[in-house]
């Protein structure tokens, strides 16, 4: 989208929003909402998987640690 055609969509929407109607400012509400309720769920996930590979990651350091194979640098 090139820097022209993304401005004429901003004034665009803009003026939609400045009207004195109510739904383009409800449906402005519910995206912004339901934008922040995505980000919250892909965080949730994100933190899952993370915590998930830090486990596996742990339990193949002491495998390795118990096999005699991971020493320490100290």
């Amino acid at each position: 989208m090139t820097p022209e055609s993304l401005e004429a969509v901003a004034i665009t929407v803009l003026g939609i929003l400045q009207g004195n109607r109510l739904l383009p400012w409800a449906v402005t509400l519910l995206i912004l909402i339901l934008w922040r309720l995505h980000v919250r769920l892909v965080f949730k996930i994100h933190k899952q998987e993370m915590d998930r590979v830090a486990a596996e990651k742990t339990a193949a350091q002491e495998k390795l640690h118990d096999a005699g194979l991971l020493e320490s640098s100290k």
